[in-house]
Parts: structure tokens; sequence; C-alpha cells
């Protein structure tokens, strides 16, 4: 069980700003599908990046299976985005 379920969180900012190497489309969208597959009892999921980065691959791929993950490249867009009203 997710942590976030246990602690019946609503919103997760996920910071991949420090994580070394880079991924293929594939992987990317299999990284979307995997948040669909464990984070999709929230209601919004930001992930942070650094901007050389994003490529909007995962979360085209969670939003098709409906997640609300977004992608970021500033810390200050994402956490306004997240505590936003619905």
């Amino acid at each position: 069980m997710a942590r976030t379920m246990e602690n019946e969180d609503r919103r997760l900012l996920i910071d991949l700003t420090d994580v070394v190497g880079t991924l293929g489309p594939a992987e990317h969208r299999a990284l979307g599908m995997l948040a669909v597959r464990y984070l999709s009892h929230l209601e919004r999921v930001a992930s942070l990046v650094p901007e050389d980065k994003i490529t909007r691959v995962s979360e085209a791929a969670a939003q098709k299976h409906g997640l609300q993950l977004k992608v970021f490249t500033d810390l200050t867009s994402a956490v306004d985005w997240l505590v936003e009203p619905r």
C-alpha cells in the first residue's frame, strides 16, 4: 500500500531534480503508467524535473488514463498548482 494512502494524502510533489541519467520515450511512458497504477488515488501529482530533462511523455501517458499528473521545472509553479483549489 502506498504511504500516501496510509496518510490519506490527496496531493503529492515528486522531486526528480537530482536523478542522474536519461530515459527514452518508452521509459517515460512506463513511468507515467506506474504513476497511474500506484498514485491514482491522489487528486494531483506534481513532478519536478530539471529543465533539460522535461519531455511531458509521462505526463501525457498518466493524463490519458485519468491521473492529474503535471510535470514542472520550477518548484514554485509546482507548489502553486498543487495547492490551488479544484
